[in-house]
């Protein structure tokens, strides 16, 4: 078809009044008109205006049409050539943007706009209509379309650098939406699109929260482009001085991605930037203390000089920035602050110790957050400090804090310090190991906070030596006998045995040279010991685990069981009395272990537990009886090893084991039975018969345990020589009682 033809029927076609007839016409031109190549610029001339007209048609179709065939005209002809509709184009396009209702006209418009900035056609005069375009694409519902103006502003901005740096803050608003989209290719593109935009004028300052927020995205996706966007800031913004501090909390957390194409991407674009600063400022370069393969910080790349150099420059503006993260009622923003502050000691490393304070605080801060992963992180950036930092300075901070007001949260820190602190000097492993032994640091009884001191003190061990080994042997036994449960409880008897391994002492040589000061340390405290006193639990602790070297200690030991008892404090007693029991059933393996505890069987039944045998109301008192009464059995037993000592404290306590036969608690009958027992062989005769009528009610017991016991002790009393008479009754007695238990047996059958 000739070319005036084709023409003549477009124009006849757009003067129909039926919608299908003009649509028919724009489709005919469509197929025909780019034929010929030749002709083109003939008829775009002779039509556009027509075109751009039709833009605004009823028709959504013809609409559509004619945008196509105007993206068409754009693609084929120079921008010279295509640059004479603009003045009508350009105008008429910015007004349906906002009226057209059609998502396909919608992307046909875009599609002039692309094709006309790719082309790099003349906008000049038309600049600010072409960005009032793009702000209503940014603010178009269509997900196509947003994402297709993400990518139009990209190559805007470097086809147009100029043109685009006085009007790119326009942008900002509508793009800013874009980056809390529900979809997240639409955040993505739009955070890299921000990224272009403030890097060609855009407004940081309102865009740097909303693009920081992504750092929380679940998408790697998003999380990349964040990455991106922060390092090209970093390297190319034009006012560096007072971005990159601000910028560095948005950069650095990305080195520790979860996502291993995330943390490649970073390092490489870090090292980049480290390696233009080195070159920048070569030379202000300080040299940090060199890495060794000891240490390994986590699964982060050891950063380079320059990029050593410039995180410490600007320390002392990120670590506030890391306190209010840190503070933030969002967990995920706590654990990125956790995460930053790592990075920057990785990177500041010896350089630290100028901010130790603020470094502290964030540390504390972190360390007693909910989230586990922020106080794991925190114990590692302690780990950190204490590897590249002079151990004085540092350890004397955190002894201060812990002394001031102990807490889990401290020792959380203390013990990452600890564990990686390679050459800690004597004198502040003495500070250190002292402070952990104070009463008010290591009595308590919260399993958190044991389970925290515990990993202090076997960092200790690790460098334990006898300067610091009664220390730490003290902290071992307070958590032995405060432990809230039984995993702490053994895991601290355990550090014991470690303390001998590391001493190269076996565990009794340790305490035969460390009981002294530690039983005096009870001798002092016993003095004003209370109901709700943790240093009783302590002290069993100590008895329990000493062993043999216990018996060098005895009047110290006696001393202070003493001194607790003479407070008269009931609930004192019952603790005391249940230590002296257990202490008193493994007194072969302790007290008397080299049998030195003979002489002092006397005076311990006579101080110690003839006084708690007087019957006295309450149920307190009872069970101090009961208690008592079980003390007196082993003492009786301890002293049956040597008769004469047996016949002595038979004659000392025999009156009280006569009364407690008709007791009301079943445990003491049933002790002062057995006791009576093992006592009944030492008696005079005189005083064993008259003693046989008390025995003999007990065979009418309640309990069958108790009466068992009574006719223990009845028949060694017929083994005895107390007369021929007394002796048939008693076997009389025995024979009938034999029998009815015999009956009873039967009955209950």
């Amino acid at each position: 078809m000739e070319q005036n033809e084709l023409i003549a029927e477009l124009v006849e076609s757009l003067a129909e009044q039926n919608k299908v007839a003009r649509k028919k016409g724009l489709e005919r031109f469509k197929k025909d008109a780019f034929q010929q190549k030749a002709g083109i610029l003939f008829v775009f001339k002779e039509t556009f205006k027509l075109l751009v007209k039709s833009l605004s048609d009823e028709s959504e179709r013809c609409r559509e049409i004619s945008a196509q065939i105007l993206s068409q005209f754009s693609a084929k002809l120079s921008p010279e050539e295509f640059e004479q509709c603009l003045q009508y184009l350009i105008p008429t396009m910015k007004q349906r943007i906002g009226l057209e209702t059609s998502e396909e006209v919608r992307l046909e418009l875009l599609a002039i706009v692309q094709s006309m900035i790719e082309k790099t056609v003349s906008i000049d005069v038309h600049i600010s209509d072409i960005f009032t375009f793009l702000q209503c694409c940014f603010q178009d519902p269509n997900p196509t379309l947003q994402l297709q103006c993400c990518s139009l502003v990209s190559s805007f901005a470097t086809n147009y650098p100029e043109k685009f740096k006085f009007h790119a803050n326009s942008l900002v608003d509508p793009l800013l939406p874009l980056v809390s989209h529900h979809q997240q290719k639409i955040r993505a593109a739009g955070t890299n699109c921000l990224g272009r935009v403030v890097l060609h004028g855009g407004d940081l300052e309102k865009v740097y929260p909303v693009v920081s927020s992504r750092l929380l995205d679940e998408s790697p996706k998003v999380r990349m482009e964040v990455g991106k966007v922060a390092f090209l800031w970093l390297k190319d913004h034009p006012d560096q001085d007072y971005w990159v501090p601000r910028l560095l909390p948005l950069a650095l957390p990305l080195l520790q991605d979860e996502n291993e194409d995330i943390r490649k991407l970073s390092r490489d674009s870090w090292n980049s930037i480290g390696v233009k600063w080195s070159n920048e400022h070569e030379e202000n370069m300080t040299s940090s203390k060199p890495e060794s393969e000891e240490f390994s910080e986590g699964d982060m790349m050891a950063p380079s000089q320059g990029c050593c150099n410039l995180v410490n420059k600007y320390q002392k503006i990120i670590y506030p920035s890391i306190y209010k993260e840190l503070n933030d009622w969002i967990s995920g923003k706590r654990f990125l602050g956790i995460k930053l502050l790592f990075i920057v000691l990785c990177h500041v490393k010896d350089h630290a110790e100028v901010h130790l304070e603020e470094i502290l605080a964030c540390l504390l801060t972190a360390a007693k957050d909910d989230e586990r992963t922020c106080v794991e992180l925190a114990r590692k950036c302690s780990s950190v400090l204490g590897y590249h930092l002079p151990s004085q300075n540092y350890s004397d901070m955190l002894l201060e804090s812990l002394k001031s007001e102990s807490s889990e949260n401290k020792l959380v820190v203390l013990g990452g310090f600890l564990q990686e602190s390679k050459n800690i000097n004597a004198p502040v492993l003495t500070n250190i190991a002292g402070v952990l032994a104070q009463e008010d640091i290591c009595h308590s009884r919260s399993e958190p906070y044991q389970k925290e001191f515990l990993r202090c003190i076997n960092s200790l061990v690790l460098r334990a030596d006898s300067s610091i080994s009664l220390n730490i042997l003290v902290a071992l036994l307070t958590l032995a006998g405060l432990a809230a449960n039984e995993e702490v409880d053994n895991l601290a008897r355990s550090g014991i045995d470690d303390l001998c391994k590391q001493l190269n002492i076996d565990r009794e040589t340790l305490f035969r040279r460390e009981i002294s000061p530690i039983l005096s340390i009870f001798r002092k405290e016993s003095l004003c010991w209370t109901a709700s006193s943790t240093s009783m639990h302590v002290f069993q602790a100590v008895l329990e685990e000493a062993g043999a070297a216990l018996s060098n200690e005895i009047e110290v030991i006696l001393q202070i069981f003493k001194n607790g008892f003479a407070l008269n404090i009931v609930e004192v007693r019952i603790t005391l009395y249940s230590i002296l029991d257990k202490l008193l059933a493994t007194s072969d393996l302790t007290l008397n272990s080299n049998k030195r505890f003979y002489p002092y069987i006397l005076c311990v039944a006579a101080d110690l537990i003839q006084p708690a045998l007087v019957w006295h109301t309450g149920l307190s008192e009872k069970a101090i009886r009961s208690s008592a009464t079980t003390c007196l059995f082993h003492l009786a037993q301890l002293a049956g090893q040597v008769p004469d000592l047996a016949g002595q404290l038979a004659r000392q306590v025999w009156h009280h084991v006569l009364a407690l036969m008709e007791d009301e608690d079943e445990q003491v009958r049933f002790w002062i039975c057995r006791t009576a027992s093992v006592l009944v062989r030492y008696m005079e005769n005189v005083a064993v018969v008259n003693s046989i009528k008390y025995l003999i009610d007990r065979l009418d017991d309640a309990k069958k345990h108790v009466r068992a016991e009574a006719l223990k002790a009845l028949v060694i009393i017929c083994d005895m020589d107390i007369g021929k008479e007394q002796t048939m009754k008693l076997r009389a007695i025995l024979q009938k009682n034999s029998k009815d238990e015999e009956a009873c047996f039967m009955t209950s059958c």
